[in-house]
């Protein structure tokens, strides 16, 4: 039996700069990575608040973006 191994391939740099949209979309991209990484984070910490009852996952989340949104 052989076993197939592959690895994956690293992207060359672009050889074209990025036009402004496409920075735009980067840049809003990377913004909502961090928006929701700070969602999960707050919401999960409204789980362990709660003693890590489970059933509550999506009031937990709204309740944390919410207030991570008032506080903008």
């Amino acid at each position: 039996m052989k076993i197939q191994t592959e690895t994956a391939a690293i992207a060359d740099p672009p050889t074209q700069p990025l036009s402004l949209p496409n920075i735009e979309i980067l840049n809003w991209e990377w913004e909502m990575s961090w928006e929701h990484l700070a969602i999960e984070l707050r919401a999960y910490e409204l789980f362990e608040t709660r003693g890590c009852e489970h059933g509550h996952d999506w009031e937990d989340w709204f309740r944390a973006e919410s207030e991570l949104h008032l506080n903008e």
